[in-house]
């Protein structure tokens, strides 16, 4: 839930920073559509243990 609280809906304004510090990283369409897989996948894990 933090992940998705903390960052903005998409993430193409953090790549440049990102790449600044060092990151390798995708296109920024990339790196939202990770971010908003991981986060599917966390939150079906919660549903399945019963927390969601």
């Amino acid at each position: 839930m933090t992940a998705a609280l903390s960052t903005p809906p998409d993430l193409a304004a953090w790549v440049p920073t990102l790449r600044e510090q060092g990151a390798v990283l995708p296109d920024p369409a990339e790196v939202t559509a990770r971010r908003d897989a991981f986060l599917r996948t966390a939150l079906d894990r919660l549903a399945a243990d019963g927390a969601g």
